[in-house]
């Protein structure tokens, strides 16, 4: 039952309908399955408690633009040598398998990845968009990003600041479906038990990945839409953020 409507009867209001509850479904699983520090299995936007004119957008990802073609790219995923990195990869990516930010179905192009260090003993994936001409083809506006010297242009002695941090923060945003099957992801080498011989393990991206061209617009669009409706109506003098 979902507000007040059986499953069938909601299949007959049409596909938006089913995809507000199949999405809702898997909203409430990660939420189950959560903990209170930690989207333990991943996590996805509760669309239905964002602004109404958003709610597609934030549910599905926005709708990406090509500038032409897609060039298909099947080049395999270069084997590591060093035991310890493979382990460090293979550790990153089930995570975000597990999660159900990489699913199976049709792969078209495959993407890239590799490892750069993270302090001494931490690594830090990167998911390239650019050697399979991925992010060459796909269109975003561009916009800027403040840098630390306008930053310090409005902190004067005694200034506070504070690191407001969004785990995952790629990773929470929908990558648009019309996308996923050229964001494909070769793991034959990382995950070599899980392949019969002479076969390949691909997958695919099904959300914003660091590495793809779209991802800080699509993330930064999304965060500023919460934003504002977070701070609510700022002409309204019981909300503690109305201009005064």
């Amino acid at each position: 039952m979902v507000r007040g409507w059986t499953l069938s009867q909601y299949k007959k209001r049409g596909p938006a309908a089913v995809c507000d509850v199949n999405a809702a479904r898997d909203c409430i699983l990660w939420c189950v399955n959560s903990t209170r520090w930690d989207w333990a299995s991943g996590s996805w936007p509760l669309f239905w408690r964002w602004p109404l004119e958003y709610q597609a957008a934030i549910r599905d990802g926005i709708e990406l633009r090509f500038k032409g073609p897609v060039s298909r790219w099947h080049v395999p995923q270069q084997a590591e040598n060093d035991t310890l990195l493979v382990e460090g990869i293979r550790k990153k990516l089930s995570k975000v398998r597990d999660r159900g930010y990489i699913g199976k179905g049709r792969v078209e192009s495959l993407t890239s990845f590799f490892a750069i260090p993270k302090g001494e003993l931490d690594i830090r994936m990167v998911y390239d968009g650019m050697k399979s001409r991925l992010n060459g083809t796909l269109w975003v506006p561009w916009f800027s990003l403040s840098t630390v010297e306008q930053h310090l242009r409005a902190t004067v002695p005694g200034s506070y600041m504070g690191d407001v941090d969004i785990g995952e923060m790629f990773l929470n945003f929908m990558l648009h479906e019309s996308v996923w099957p050229y964001c494909g992801v070769d793991l034959t080498s990382v995950f070599p038990g899980k392949v019969d011989d002479g076969q390949v393990l691909w997958e695919r991206w099904e959300r914003c990945g660091m590495g793809f061209t779209t991802s800080p617009y699509q993330a930064v669009q999304g965060v500023m839409w919460a934003e504002e409706f977070i701070l609510g109506d700022q002409k309204d003098p019981v909300n503690p953020f109305w201009y005064d």
